[in-house]
């Protein structure tokens, strides 16, 4: 995993990019929704509650942030957000 932090027009975006196994492209836009769990057998045996991007977001927000995530299956992808 690598974190890249940079200033743009007076707002932080920080980017993190891993090489895991990805989620599947119809799953991204249920990712930050609360207790969102794919049923991809691929990680039917990883523990989670799915809370954690939804709450990422949250708190992003209050700072008046933005927080978005793109993935491809098994390859490496950043997931920027964006922070004032």
């Amino acid at each position: 995993m690598t974190v890249e932090v940079d200033v743009v027009d007076e707002q932080v975006l920080a980017r993190k990019t891993d090489t895991g196994i990805g989620i599947e492209t119809e799953q991204l836009p249920r990712v930050f929704d609360r207790f969102f769990r794919t049923d991809d057998e691929r990680v039917r045996d990883i523990t989670g509650t799915g809370l954690g991007l939804g709450l990422t977001r949250d708190v992003v927000r209050l700072h008046q942030g933005d927080l978005a995530v793109e993935s491809e299956l098994t390859r490496e992808a950043p997931s920027p957000s964006l922070c004032r």
